[in-house]
C-alpha cells in the first residue's frame, strides 16, 4: 500500500526545477535589458558629440569668413577624434536693402562617425544663414 508521502516524492523536484528555470529566464532578460540600455546610452552620447562637432564646424566656418577667407577657400573636411566634420555647403550672396549691400552666407556642416549601416553610425547636419563680412 502506498502512502501519501510516497505519492508526493517527485513534487519537490518539479517545483525546484520550475524556480530554477524562472530565475534563469529572469536573469537573461535583465542582462539583455542592461545591454540594450548601455547601447542606447552610448549612441545618445555619440549623437550629442556629433551635434557639438557640427556646431564647432559652423563656428569655425564663421570665424574663417570673418577673417578674410571665402567659401571657395575653405577645406572640405577634417577628422577630429574619429568624427568627420565636413563643410557640405557654403554659398555667399550679396543682398541689398535700402541702399546697403551686405553678404549673406549659407552654411551647412555635416558631422559623422562610423559608416552608414553599422550599429555605431551617427550623423548630424546643421544649416545656418549668417550675415556679415
Amino acid at each position: 500500500m502506498t502512502t501519501l508521502h510516497d505519492r508526493q516524492r517527485g513534487f519537490t523536484l518539479i517545483s525546484a526545477l520550475f524556480v530554477v528555470v524562472v530565475v534563469a529566464v529572469l536573469g537573461v532578460y535583465l542582462a539583455t535589458l542592461g545591454t540594450a540600455q548601455h547601447t542606447s546610452t552610448a549612441l545618445s552620447v555619440r549623437a550629442a558629440q556629433a551635434m557639438y562637432m557640427a556646431h564647432s564646424g559652423i563656428d569655425w566656418v564663421i570665424y574663417r569668413l570673418e577673417h578674410g577667407d571665402s567659401c571657395a577657400t575653405l577645406p572640405g573636411s577634417v577628422t577630429i577624434d574619429g568624427y568627420t566634420v565636413a563643410v557640405q555647403r557654403c554659398v555667399t550672396q550679396i543682398v541689398s536693402e535700402g541702399g546697403v549691400a551686405y553678404p549673406v552666407h549659407e552654411i551647412e556642416v555635416d558631422a559623422s562617425i562610423g559608416s552608414f549601416g553599422s550599429p555605431g553610425y551617427v550623423r548630424r547636419v546643421l544649416s545656418v544663414s549668417v550675415t556679415g563680412a
